[in-house]
């Protein structure tokens, strides 16, 4: 767990020190030393020298091994080796050594405005996916719904997606940053928040736009940004057949947007 979280902290200040092969040599590696000692290779001051090899510890000492195993091809950086069951866990796919590019879709981005000027080009609708690089339910999505046959499809071929980090620590440029004053119905001040870098831009754009501050939320829209349905977050979007209608609906909805202009 004290990797788990040291890669959370890592991957929000993106220093680029446990990238996911070296997540799972780490774990790899600690759960090898579970194992020497299960088996008494390895004791400690307290121990009792005559170690025995009961069911019990035989047994736990298989299960550690089939963990091992599991987790073993994620350290070479295999991707034909699935590890759903550390999905959250572990840094995402796009954070590691053996792979190219920042996403896994063909249309996608990372800077709303780029997102945003490609999609115009191309006349294809846009998915706004407010993430975070320490959000457990969106890696969740990304490795057990965005990875189905046709959902991976639909985003890849029909939409663009942008991904905005809600937890991202680059700073903004000069020109970019200010403070925000936030006013009720009546005009009485509620608050007031810095912009500095991009995770406080794109989680202000998220709570004031769509009055939501939970990760992952999705929401489709057209290039001129008009949306195309209500956003939907993870308990909707984490059943394969609600993500699939969800996608079909917006391009059904941006074909009538094109056809009323």
């Amino acid at each position: 767990l004290a990797i788990k979280f040291l890669s959370n902290a890592d991957l929000v200040e993106q220093w680029g020190l446990i990238k996911r092969e070296t997540f799972f040599a780490l774990w790899f590696a600690t759960f090898f030393g579970l194992l020497l000692y299960i088996f008494g290779i390895i004791k400690f001051p307290h121990d009792n020298p005559k170690v025995k090899l009961g069911f019990s510890r035989i047994s736990f000492g298989i299960l550690v091994f089939s963990f091992m195993v599991y987790l073993f091809p994620g350290s070479i950086g295999q991707k034909w080796w699935k590890h759903s069951l550390l999905s959250g866990f572990a840094p995402p796919v796009t954070y590691s050594y053996s792979y190219d590019g920042e996403c896994v879709f063909k249309n996608c981005f990372k800077n709303y405005e780029e997102g945003l000027s490609f999609a115009k080009q191309n006349n294809m609708p846009i998915m706004l996916d407010f993430t975070g690089w320490a959000c457990v339910n969106c890696r969740d999505i990304e490795e057990n719904i965005w990875t189905q046959k046709k959902v991976f499809q639909l985003l890849d071929e029909k939409y663009v997606v942008i991904s905005l980090y809600v937890d991202a620590r680059e700073d903004l440029d000069k020109s970019e940053q200010e403070r925000i004053y936030i006013c009720d119905d009546n005009g009485e001040l509620i608050m007031s928040k810095n912009i500095r870098n991009k995770g406080n831009k794109w989680s202000t754009l998220q709570t004031l736009t769509f009055s939501s501050n939970t990760q992952p939320l999705y929401v489709l829209m057209t290039p001129d940004e008009k949306l195309l349905s209500s956003p939907v977050g993870y308990t909707y979007a984490k059943n394969v057949d609600n993500y699939i209608n969800y996608l079909n609906c917006g391009l059904n909805e941006f074909k009538s947007y094109n056809l009323n202009q």
